[in-house]
């Protein structure tokens, strides 16, 4: 397999559930009312603490400097709730953190989509928006350019799709 294969391999492996996980987020967390904005913030804070321990790994792996305490801290901040010390279970394999980062360095180019959505409607950036597209623009190339590399892709499809997945089913969860 060559390098640029993997991006190509990962991308039509999960392109359904990245639609599907899409749609879930559009229809079930609408951002532009207060209600949907607060279940979008409230299923990005179930996937980025389920899956802090992959996306730190992918991170560094890739030799980005790791977010996911950040991007969490403003989750919390924007859904004014306190720290939650669990911990999560996770799938430390390299290449399966790989497949999580991916979905994770993905959807911050998305969110930028996001924020120019508010920005028409007037609505205030959440804090958590700011932070993951802050450096969006140089984080994705340098973490593709690094995933182009790997040849185990396996285990990096399998984390990927895991993570949509996790996405669908915290975005389709009825509200609490």
């Amino acid at each position: 397999m060559t390098k640029c294969n993997v991006r190509s391999l990962l991308r039509d492996r999960t392109s359904a559930l990245h639609r599907q996980a899409e749609n879930a987020l559009e229809s079930k967390a609408p951002i532009e009312s207060r209600q949907g904005l607060s279940k979008f913030l409230g299923c990005m804070l179930m996937v980025h603490t389920r899956f802090r321990t992959e996306y730190d790994r992918a991170a560094e792996l890739a030799g980005l400097q790791t977010q996911s305490g950040l991007l969490i801290k403003a989750l919390q901040d924007d859904l004014n709730i306190s720290s939650d010390a669990t911990i999560q279970t996770s799938i430390c394999d390299d290449h399966f953190s790989l497949g999580v980062g991916y979905v994770l360095e993905g959807s911050a180019l998305g969110a930028s989509m996001l924020k120019k959505r508010l920005t028409a409607l007037d609505i205030e950036h959440p804090c958590y928006l700011t932070h993951v597209t802050t450096t969006s623009k140089t984080r994705w190339p340098k973490y593709v350019k690094y995933i182009d590399t790997c040849e185990e892709t396996d285990p990096v499809v399998a984390g990927a799709l895991l993570t949509f997945e996790y996405i669908i089913a915290h975005a389709e969860r009825p509200d609490d």
